[in-house]
């Protein structure tokens, strides 16, 4: 399956990490240079925004801080975005509505 995967901290790394290890493609994008390394040396592909991520992707991960995060992910236009984050929903729901209005 393509996936895509936003958030690369010490969640979603060994997320992604399963996720390659379980045989799928992973485009990534973090803010972060440095958080991209350890991915893509396990076979995760480097994307330059957000709308790559999305791209051909079935699925895309969102592991970010915060809602505004959230809806940058969302405004990415990926079908189908799973948010693992520990934040606010009803804030989450308003960003992603918003994003696809």
């Amino acid at each position: 399956m393509d996936l895509g995967f936003v958030g690369l901290g010490l969640m979603g790394r060994p997320m992604v990490l399963n996720l390659l290890k379980a045989g799928h493609s992973v485009r990534v994008w973090a803010r972060r240079e440095a958080a991209l390394a350890p991915v893509v040396a396990a076979g995760a592909v480097a994307c330059e925004s957000l709308a790559a991520v999305a791209e051909g992707a079935t699925v895309v991960f969102s592991c970010v801080a915060d809602a505004p995060d959230v809806a940058q992910v969302a405004e990415g236009h990926a079908e189908q975005i799973i948010d693992t984050a520990s934040i606010d929903l009803e804030e989450i729901m308003a960003h992603i509505q918003a994003a696809h209005a």
